[in-house]
């Protein structure tokens, strides 16, 4: 970061991206190159990691959370989160100011969609930025065309693919049907690798840390014959009759999201406002399987991650923001969340060591992410995760896949250690 003006720095969790960033600043202050700092962060990181960790490595910088004042002043480093990005464009229009000569995009894989409204409204601002550095753990949350975004948000008109999508993946990839699905090229991964390299450093965590060990250990749970036949029925007819009301999964996507509300123990349905004219969701019970064999789950405290609202387990606290200090100090036996919540920049280590997963994702980001909160720098017992699957299901369909994408990580993040 001293001596590159622009880069991504993809480094696992607990190989301190953030104190990296805060120290790289505080080297261009000391030499003049610059005077102000903006934080872009998933909004539990920019409210609770960014302003811990600058108070806890660089105390004597001024730090102003701008989605709280809207002001500036003279403070050093300046923090909001994606979602209020236009917010930020508006404010910047409106005051005729721009104080910060530095851009930080954490969690850049948040930025990887150029065409997203946040991205279009903010490239402006990342084109004329003096020094701008992207910063994650998953570089690749699906496949190796994700790098191109966040290369494009960090580099703008020096992105080493060249300033089209389009371009770079009819070069890259092969389209499935209907633009649907990519598939490398022969030689394709490989030549992006060697491109990204100078433009991305990547740093896995086994490499450099003494972390604890972590083990994985999958509870299986078996279907009772009249939620078999159910479940069956609508992997087969697209569509099942339920009490008061009919579910129907209008395409192959929204029918595995359907499967995996039945697997985990609930399923919606869109039906009229009684009064308004808009669609609400009606949620259908139909068993309490998971929740019963997570309570059964003998460590405590015990991290859940949900992936549906309906999930509800007896003596469960959500987490958020106000009461993650709570988890941490222990007070917390159950805490639960969604990992696009409190999986991503937040540190949870102090506050226990054995994590469960109610219902796989289908984003390696957010696996890898939540796991990382407790497996990480700090952690000093070994990990455990659990995985709630019911056999022969949606659900084994869906960690084997997360699992394929994790090994295809892996070699991205190995690949370019090693090229550096």
């Amino acid at each position: 970061m001293r001596s590159h003006p622009r880069g991504i720095y993809a480094a696992g969790a607990g190989l301190g991206k953030t104190r990296t960033t805060i120290e790289a600043f505080q080297f261009r202050q000391l030499c003049g190159d610059s005077r102000a700092m903006l934080v872009c962060a998933p909004k539990n990181a920019s409210l609770l990691t960014w302003p811990a960790e600058l108070k806890r490595w660089a105390p004597g910088l001024r730090v102003n959370l701008l989605n709280e004042t809207w002001e500036w002043d003279d403070s050093d480093v300046y923090i909001i989160h994606y979602h209020i990005v236009h917010k930020l464009v508006e404010f910047i229009k409106s005051t005729r100011t721009w104080p910060c000569d530095t851009i930080v995009l954490d969690e850049c894989t948040c930025a990887r969609n150029p065409s997203a409204v946040r991205m279009v409204q903010l490239a402006p601002i990342l084109h004329r930025a003096k020094f701008v550095y992207g910063l994650t753990g998953t570089p690749r949350p699906n496949t190796e065309a994700d790098v191109y975004g966040q290369l494009q948000a960090v580099f703008q008109s020096d992105n080493p693919f060249g300033p089209s999508k389009f371009a770079f993946e009819n070069e890259f990839f092969d389209k499935g049907y209907m633009g649907w699905g990519m598939d490398p090229k022969a030689g394709a991964v490989a030549r992006i690798r060697e491109k990204l390299s100078g433009h991305m450093l990547c740093q896995k965590s086994s490499e450099y840390l003494d972390l604890p060990d972590i083990c994985y250990e999958d509870i299986l749970i078996k279907f009772p014959r009249p939620l078999r036949r159910q479940y069956e029925e609508l992997k087969r007819e697209l569509f099942l009759q339920l009490d008061g009301g009919e579910v129907t999964a209008v395409s192959a996507g929204v029918l595995v999201n359907k499967l995996l509300q039945f697997t985990s123990g609930s399923i919606y349905e869109s039906v009229p406002h009684p009064t308004e004219d808009r669609m609400i969701k009606r949620v259908h019970h139909l068993h309490d399987l998971k929740s019963t064999a997570l309570i059964k789950i003998k460590e405590r405290p015990l991290l859940v991650m949900r992936q549906y609202q309906h999930t509800q387990i007896p003596g469960a606290v959500h987490l958020d923001p106000t009461n993650v200090a709570d988890w941490n100090a222990r007070k917390i036996q159950i805490g639960i969340g969604h990992p696009a919540s409190i999986g991503i920049g937040v540190n949870l280590q102090a506050g226990g060591s054995t994590l469960c997963w109610h219902t796989p994702t289908w984003s390696l980001l957010n696996r890898i992410q939540a796991e990382a909160r407790l497996w990480r720098m700090g952690q000093t017992e070994p990990v455990v995760v659990y995985r709630l699957l019911v056999e022969d299901t949606v659900d084994v369909a869906v960690e084997a896949a997360v699992t394929l994408k994790n090994n295809e990580q892996d070699a991205l993040m190995t690949a370019l250690s090693f090229l550096r």
